[in-house]
């Protein structure tokens, strides 16, 4: 993955964005945390996080 600063604006899983108007989840107060091994990718929630780590992050991670 290559680091962009795009991706600490969007959450990796859902595609919550923090600001604007492509605003993907319910919550308006969108807090954005980077994954704990690369800190590339963010996520909104640990839920979403860990859905990630199952589905996608996991191979990609390093």
């Amino acid at each position: 993955i290559e680091e962009d600063k795009a991706l600490s604006h969007i959450c990796d899983n859902c595609i919550g964005h923090e600001k604007g108007t492509f605003r993907t989840t319910r919550n308006e107060n969108i807090q954005l945390s980077p994954c704990p091994a690369c800190e590339i990718l963010y996520y909104c929630s640990e839920e979403c996080r860990d859905s990630a780590w199952q589905h996608h992050h996991k191979a990609e991670c390093y």
